[in-house]
This record gives structure tokens, C-alpha cells and sequence, in this order.
């Protein structure tokens, strides 16, 4: 009985190496680093992954096919990462880097942009919003508008004072910001270059806010809220969600 034993054992030994039952084992595919991951953010087929003081970039394909395109190693930690037109906004302690996509060379750095100074790059505009996150410019605390279509000649375009604000998101018209006292104000953004105040939305407070599907998203230490937008900016809560603790 022994001797039949061993050879069921070598009979289906046989099956899998030689018939094609194992398959020699294939390297993973590229991963972006976790080791000090912070952001990403994805342009079409492009994934850049901020990492520590590098920024990774990987093609995506519709398959799921993943490719390391390239890395890039800065001398100096990036807290923030934006991607206009071919040019990767780098923000660090020291100001805004500017690095050519194709040639990972850094082109320029705009000075005076703290890095807890949240930044967001909309066609040819820059909005700062400052004196958050104890920055040292809280006597600014607001939002800060720049035109940046000539990177060599950046003009100012307009301060929008705000009392201790938190966040900030765009939808198509309209500019959301949430505040530490006053909730979630509401500015008229159909003209990008000069917004203006419509009020506040709603009372409630929120750490983080961002859109989505047409729903603005409300993030409080306690839940999350989720609102409609009406045409005319106001917010209708929707519903809210625990979290869990």
C-alpha cells in the first residue's frame, strides 16, 4: 500500500510541474511607495504619487496595466502636489516649485507661499487660501487670487478676507469655504478672477469639504454631512453620517 502511496504522490507531481499545472510565479506589477506617502493625483493616464521628497509618476491603462514612467527626487520635502499643463506645482516650506513633466528639471520657485497655505490652480488662475493650519499669516487669513497664465509675470488679482478659515472647494459657479465660527460660506465664482461673498450656506462647521456627483461633502469631527446644491448656491442637508470613533 505504501509503494502505491508514493507513487499517487509522484503521479500528481507530475500533473502540476509538468503538465502545466504551475506557473512560474511573475514579479507584481509597480507600486507606488507608502513609505511617507501623502497624495496623489491623477491626469488622465498619468498617476503622479507624492512620496517623502520624490514624486512618482505611472501610466495607467483602461486593462489596469500599471507602468513606472518616472521618478523624480527633490532636495527639499513637498507637502502638496499640482499638475497644470505639463508643469508640476511642488509646495514646500520654502515656496512653490515649478518642474517641467518631460524633463523633471524644476523650472522656477514662487516665493512667499507658506506650505500649510492650501493652493488650487483653476485654467489660468491661482487661489491661496491662507491663515490656516496656524500659519504666520493669519493677519491675511482669506483667500488670495493670482493670475499665473505668464509664470514669469504673476499678477495679483484679489483678497477675499476670511475669519479663520478651514477649507475650500469649487463647483462649476460656485466657490465653497468652511470657517471655524461662520460655517460654510458661499461665493459667486462664475467670474473667476473676481468672486463674490453670497453669505453663508449653512451653520454647521467642517474640518474638510469637498464635491462630488453634484453633492457637496461636509467633514466634522463627528460625522460627515452630505448637501444639495441649488442653483442659487444655497445648500439643503441631505443626510448625515456617524463616525465611528
Amino acid at each position: 500500500m505504501k509503494k502505491y502511496n508514493n507513487l499517487f504522490v509522484c503521479f500528481i507531481a507530475l500533473l502540476i510541474f509538468g503538465c502545466g499545472g504551475y506557473k512560474t510565479p511573475v514579479s507584481a506589477p509597480p507600486t507606488a511607495s507608502t513609505d511617507g506617502f501623502k497624495k496623489f493625483i491623477q491626469v488622465e493616464d498619468t498617476l503622479f504619487v507624492l512620496a517623502k521628497n520624490r514624486i512618482e509618476s505611472y501610466l495607467t491603462a483602461k486593462n489596469g496595466s500599471v507602468a513606472l514612467l518616472n521618478t523624480i527626487v527633490a532636495k527639499y520635502p513637498i507637502e502638496n502636489l499640482i499638475y497644470q499643463k505639463g508643469i508640476l506645482f511642488a509646495q514646500s516650506i520654502d515656496g512653490i516649485h515649478l518642474i517641467d513633466n518631460k524633463t523633471s528639471k524644476e523650472t522656477r520657485i514662487l516665493k512667499g507661499f507658506e506650505a500649510c497655505n492650501k493652493i488650487f490652480i483653476k485654467d489660468t488662475l491661482m487661489y491661496v487660501l491662507r491663515g490656516i493650519n496656524f500659519c504666520r499669516d493669519t493677519a491675511s487669513s482669506g483667500i488670495k487670487i493670482y493670475n499665473i497664465k505668464d509664470l514669469e509675470k504673476i499678477k495679483f488679482a484679489q483678497f477675499v478676507p476670511i475669519n479663520l478659515p478651514l477649507d475650500f472647494v469649487f463647483t462649476k459657479n460656485f466657490l465653497f469655504v468652511s470657517t471655524e465660527k461662520n460655517g460654510i460660506l458661499t461665493y459667486n465664482s462664475s467670474k473667476p478672477a473676481r468672486i463674490i461673498s453670497l453669505g453663508s450656506s449653512s451653520n454647521l462647521k467642517a474640518e474638510r469639504i469637498a464635491f462630488s456627483n453634484d453633492m457637496l461633502i461636509a467633514q466634522d469631527s463627528l460625522k460627515i454631512n452630505q448637501f444639495t446644491v441649488g442653483n442659487d448656491g444655497g445648500l439643503v442637508l441631505k443626510f448625515s453620517i456617524p463616525i465611528r470613533k
